[in-house]
C-alpha cells in the first residue's frame, strides 16, 4: 500500500486556497461550491498529519484569510437583504440619527388619505 504524499497534499490545498481566495474576491460563487469538494477531500487527507508544521500553518493562515473574507461576504448580502426590505415599505420606517451618528428606525403609519397629482 502507497501511502500519500504530505508535501503534495499540502502543495494542493495551498493552491486551492488561493484559487478560493480568487474566487471570492470576484464573487465566483459557482467556483467556490465547485471548490468544496476538493477542498474537503484534501483537508480529510492532511487531518492528523504532523509533518511540516510551518506549511501547513501557512495554511491555516490562508484559510483563516478566505474565512474572513467570506464572513465579510456574508454581512455584505445581508445588508443588501435589508436594504432590499426597506425599499418596499419606504413610507413605514423614518431613519433618524442622533448627532453621534447613532441611527434609530422610526414606524409611521399609512396615511389612509387618497393622494392625487
Amino acid at each position: 500500500m502507497v501511502l500519500f504524499n504530505i508535501p503534495s497534499v499540502v502543495d494542493a490545498l495551498d493552491d486551492l486556497l488561493d484559487r478560493e481566495r480568487q474566487a471570492i474576491l470576484t464573487g465566483n460563487l459557482d467556483a467556490l461550491s465547485r471548490q468544496l469538494v476538493e477542498k474537503t477531500r484534501l483537508l480529510e487527507r492532511l487531518a492528523g498529519s504532523t509533518d511540516d508544521a510551518a506549511r501547513i500553518e501557512r495554511l491555516r493562515v490562508k484559510t483563516d484569510r478566505n474565512q474572513e473574507l467570506l464572513g465579510a461576504v456574508a454581512r455584505g448580502i445581508k445588508s443588501v437583504s435589508q436594504r432590499l426590505e426597506a425599499m418596499k415599505n419606504p413610507d413605514t420606517t423614518l431613519r433618524t440619527y442622533d448627532e453621534g451618528g447613532a441611527h434609530q428606525n422610526l414606524r409611521t403609519r399609512k396615511s389612509s388619505m387618497e393622494k392625487r397629482a
